[in-house]
């Protein structure tokens, strides 16, 4: 069998890598966003705990339940969003006509399509959600 150039999870790695790169080149951007991501989550997290802090448990659930049905729902997210996120942004890139140079490339239109970006701030959501 001949070898057709590097796997698609080679691939998928090498773009995704790119994509990083290119986010950390603005160093003071990438952990300001990570942080806010983790922040934008933790607010919500604080406030179920003054939510439950006020009236005790609500439907048997505590604190720590409700933390973690939050944790696995950030996590759940995280790993979709991060490696696939890109792919809320398909109509646009079609609409736009940008979708057409993916066509012109010798990589899988749908691997650049999901390594366009790199999604910080679902980064935050799965360090907030690993966590717990």
């Amino acid at each position: 069998m001949a070898d057709h150039g590097p796997s698609w999870f080679r691939q998928y790695v090498i773009l995704e890598r790119a994509a990083l790169r290119a986010q950390l080149q603005y160093r003071v951007n990438f952990w300001t966003t990570l942080i806010g991501g983790v922040a934008f989550q933790g607010t919500q997290l604080l406030f179920l705990g003054v939510l439950l802090s006020k009236f005790g448990m609500i439907a048997g659930w505590g604190f720590p339940e409700v933390a973690f049905v939050f944790s696995m729902r950030l996590a759940s997210h995280a790993l979709y969003v991060v490696p696939f996120g890109s792919l809320m942004m398909t109509d646009f890139i079609v609409r736009e006509g940008d979708f057409d140079r993916y066509l012109l490339r010798p990589v899988s239109p749908f691997l650049q399509l999901v390594t366009r970006e790199f999604r910080l701030m679902a980064l935050g959501d799965g360090l907030l959600g690993s966590v717990r």
